[in-house]
């Protein structure tokens, strides 16, 4: 165990050497302890094209971080009687699905329902600017094909159609998509206003992160039908508060979006009989002691963890991924948490 930071110019002095190295575009990063964020920075650029520097309030694509606030979103209408985890939830849909077993909520958030990854179909799905295929359309479609289904119940499969579904599932059941859903119940009530599911959220889409391809060059912003997968973009700042309520059991400043009880069922291990690849929670990873998400598509690589021992996390966004990005991150992420770097500054 490394001694931790001595001071928060020690901590800034560390960041912005890992920030510095070239593979770096742009990098943001927060800290929350003590039931907030207790320090956040941007370093680098935002778009390189037009000099925008990144700010601690810049937003990023979060990649499958998406997929916790979409289960968020999912465990808020449970706790409303809205949905039910372990329910069937084929009666929901208005079209048929290649299989005749169960398929639950519960199975969807822990990568058990047997749906299928075809990345050959999903990375055709990318396009420009928000997707013009909706994602009742989509599931339609890809949930019809027997090969999209692998085994259920005993298998884990990480399924990014999954969650799509299990975002459509919210809409179905309760009349409301959920970008709508989050705004009104997640984003408004914590003070997230850089943080939306489309583009069209925006008010000002050039102040949005721009991802930057291996060989470093510009990439449009993006979107595709699964959108509750990975779609969501958000700064630090915004996500550090998102991050600060759950692990506060719900709520943050006064504003609660869950039950303390919910929160502790979400970071449960479910299916422990199940072999995968790591501890797997209501949507929410187990990563030998740490909780949280990280994220990864073209142009974006994000980290999301917090220690329950020590009640400090982090979250880290940038917008290239590399080999060489990926080992900045871990880097920060095993100085930072599990090297105990900022247990003398915050805890």
């Amino acid at each position: 165990m490394a001694e931790s930071f001595g001071s928060v110019q020690d901590l800034q002095a560390f960041v912005s050497k890992q920030a510095s190295n070239p593979a770096i575009v742009g990098l943001s990063i927060a800290v929350v302890a003590k039931g907030k964020v207790q320090w956040s920075a941007g370093y680098g650029q935002a778009n390189k094209e037009k000099n925008l520097p990144v700010t601690p309030d810049t937003p990023f694509m979060l990649g499958s971080i998406s997929k916790v606030v979409t289960g968020t979103a999912i465990m808020q209408a449970v706790e409303q009687g809205k949905l039910s985890l372990d329910a069937d939830i084929r009666s929901l849909l208005p079209f048929d699905v290649a299989v005749k077993h169960l398929i639950t909520l519960r199975q969807l958030a822990t990568h058990t329902s047997g749906i299928h990854d075809d990345y050959d179909v999903l990375d055709a799905s990318y396009g420009p600017g928000d997707s013009k295929t909706t994602l009742q359309t989509f599931l339609k479609r890809y949930l019809a094909v027997p090969k999209h289904f692998l085994a259920t119940g005993s298998t884990y499969g990480y399924s990014n159609v999954g969650l799509g579904l299990a975002g459509y599932v919210l809409e179905r059941k309760t009349g409301m998509p959920l970008n709508v859903w989050s705004e009104k119940q997640i984003f408004g009530p914590l003070g997230m206003k850089n943080t939306h599911w489309f583009l069209k959220g925006f008010p000002q889409t050039q102040k949005i992160a721009v991802p930057y391809d291996a060989q470093g060059n510009p990439l449009p912003h993006y979107g595709y039908p699964t959108w509750p997968d990975g779609q969501l973009r958000s700064s630090a700042n915004d996500l550090g508060r998102f991050l600060a309520a759950m692990m506060n059991g719900g709520v943050l400043n006064g504003k609660r979006i869950l039950q303390s009880k919910t929160v502790q069922q979400m970071l449960k291990e479910q299916f422990p009989e199940v072999r995968k690849p790591r501890g797997q929670a209501l949507f929410w990873e187990l990563n030998k002691g740490l909780i949280g998400h990280n994220g990864g598509d073209e142009g974006v690589f994000t980290m999301m963890y917090f220690d329950p021992r020590t009640h400090i996390g982090v979250v880290l966004l940038m917008n290239r991924q590399t080999e060489v990005t990926l080992q900045v991150g871990k880097t920060i992420f095993v100085r930072l948490l599990r090297e105990g770097g900022l247990e003398g500054l915050f805890r």
